[in-house]
């Protein structure tokens, strides 16, 4: 029987661990390790981990000082055990048969990465999210590369990896970055898979209620993010071709520029420090401002030109304009 890891970085998480805790153990199928990492938590995330650690055979915590969410993933990986390795937030929880799903689909085929729909949680509802709308399992990705946009994200959450692939291939979340690292790992291993499983279930519940995260904090180093994960979408599409369609189809360069305009709306800054990030985005991003790459984007019209332009002052002050007016 296949044995699942599951590995949840914790840190001053007390409002929401319990939660996910609970959801895990209580799990339709039981043949599982939960792994908690405390990194280095200042409220009492660490004692209620240690309760439950006291309580259930099947949880591991490991207690480090604070270095970051990557670091801690990575602490996570040195010691799982698993056949798979699911990654769950702190302050997110699943569904009850999440991992008796994972069970039957893989005792059909042992795919390299099995991805679900998710559910957004928000304060007064709940809203499912339908990336897949049917079901598709490929045994050889050359056959179909086409049907891997069913699972093609910005997150780890909500998919099954092989714990093979990731040692046989020593991969690991990078430290440098505290935003974007999830991006950067998923496509790394997606470069290494020959199959995939791409499921219409939703089975995660994704947390839109904790504001205090870094995705609403302004991020120096974007630009060297980008460059990063433009990098790994490069080596995807020198492997195989196809993946460039796949990303232009599924807006993967629009979400990109989508992160860069939000971290520069992060903070009322002046225009020379946009005009600099904007530089700096231009380096990284040049060759991908043909229509085909940024149709998708959310920001109308007057950005297309703006961006096929190359021209980074061009670009500081259409944001700065629309700073203003928003």
């Amino acid at each position: 029987m296949c044995k699942i890891s599951v590995i949840v970085p914790v840190y001053n998480a007390e409002k929401y661990i319990k939660r996910c805790i609970d959801s895990v153990l209580n799990q339709s199928y039981k043949k599982f390790e939960l792994i908690l990492v405390d990194d280095g938590s200042n409220d009492s995330s660490g004692s209620i981990c240690d309760e439950y650690a006291e309580k259930y055979a099947e949880i591991k915590v490991i207690h480090k000082a604070n270095e970051g969410v990557s670091a801690a993933r990575n602490t996570g990986l040195d010691i799982a055990n698993g056949d798979y390795v699911i990654f769950i937030d702190s302050d997110d929880y699943i569904k009850e048969n999440y991992f008796e799903s994972v069970i039957e689909i893989v005792s059909d085929y042992r795919y390299d990465i099995i991805g679900y729909n998710n559910y957004k949680v928000y304060e007064d509802h709940i809203e499912e999210v339908l990336r897949c709308k049917k079901s598709i399992g490929v045994k050889n990705i050359s056959d179909n590369i086409g049907a891997i946009k069913n699972l093609i994200s910005s997150f780890i959450w909500a998919k099954a990896f092989k714990k093979d692939i990731i040692q046989r291939n020593n991969l690991r979340f990078d430290t440098e970055y505290s935003l974007g690292e999830d991006t950067k790992f998923l496509y790394q291993y997606i470069y290494y898979i020959d199959s995939f499983y791409a499921s219409n279930k939703p089975m995660y519940y994704y947390n839109k209620t904790n504001s205090g995260t870094l995705s609403t904090k302004y991020v120096s180093n974007m630009a060297s993010i980008i460059a990063a994960t433009l990098n790994e979408y490069d080596r995807l599409i020198d492997k195989n071709s196809d993946f460039r369609n796949v990303f232009i189809e599924t807006g993967r360069y629009a979400v990109i520029l989508s992160f860069f305009i939000d971290n520069i709306n992060m903070s009322n800054r002046k225009f020379k420090l946009i005009y600099n990030d904007c530089k700096d985005f231009m380096k990284v991003f040049s060759k991908y401002t043909n229509e085909d790459f940024i149709s998708k984007n959310q920001y109308g019209k007057i950005l297309t030109p703006v961006l096929k332009s190359k021209n980074p002052f061009a670009l500081a002050v259409f944001l700065k304009l629309r700073g203003k007016n928003e």
